[in-house]
């Protein structure tokens, strides 16, 4: 599946690294960030936000699919038998 943004042709690969791309530097940023800053209370209506087991867990998942995804989409461009990369996936 193809698409033509300003006369470039794209395909779906394409389309994902490049939305995966600035999400993976903005959690970077923002890790780094808080690394550098520091802790600081987030308050919401007068309560305390907190990360619940929950959030975390989602937002691995999450970040685990990016990374896989972007592997499979690397793997699957490079490899010359398509159907020997999917016995692994299966």
């Amino acid at each position: 599946m193809f698409f033509t943004i300003f006369y470039k042709l794209f395909d779906l690969a394409s389309l994902v690294l490049l939305a995966g791309g600035p999400f993976l530097i903005y959690k970077t940023v923002m890790e780094i960030h808080h690394k550098l800053e520091g802790e600081e209370d987030s308050y919401q209506n007068g309560n305390k936000l907190t990360l619940t087991m929950g959030k975390a867990v989602t937002q691995i998942m999450l970040i685990d699919m990016v990374f896989s995804f972007d592997s499979i989409i690397t793997a699957a461009v490079t490899a010359d038998h398509v159907d020997i990369l999917m016995v692994p996936v299966k």
